[in-house]
């Protein structure tokens, strides 16, 4: 069977198209993995100091330590509730979009005492 000389360099054209958006994809996947892992970071942190400061301690400089990197963390006391909140802000790769990923816990604290 002879070829047509249209068909020549289709494969390669539809080769060098759909390799970048693939290794784009694969890149995000990566990313996002990443991202879980964070978030998963984060709330098991956020739990934790939470806990410690519901039982009336104060938190230790290795617990303070143990923050995962580029988070801001706040603690809001509020009657017999304690609440901690840890923000990390990161931008999407390709897109160049900001997202914001949140854990919170809330806690009862312990030693409150009603009046």
């Amino acid at each position: 069977m002879k070829k047509s000389i249209r068909d020549d360099g289709y494969a390669i054209a539809e080769f060098a198209i759909i390799i970048p958006i693939l290794i784009s994809l694969f890149a995000m996947g990566i990313w996002a993995i990443g991202i879980s892992v964070k978030k998963f970071e984060m709330e098991n942190y956020t739990n934790n100091l939470v806990r410690t400061l519901a039982r009336g301690e104060k938190a230790s400089e290795e617990l303070m330590n143990a923050a995962p990197q580029g988070i801001n963390i706040n603690v809001a006391s509020k009657q017999d509730r304690i609440r901690v909140e840890s923000v990390f802000i990161t931008q999407i790769p390709i897109l160049n979009r900001e997202i914001e990923i949140t854990a919170i816990a809330e806690g009862v604290n312990e030693f409150y005492e009603l009046q």
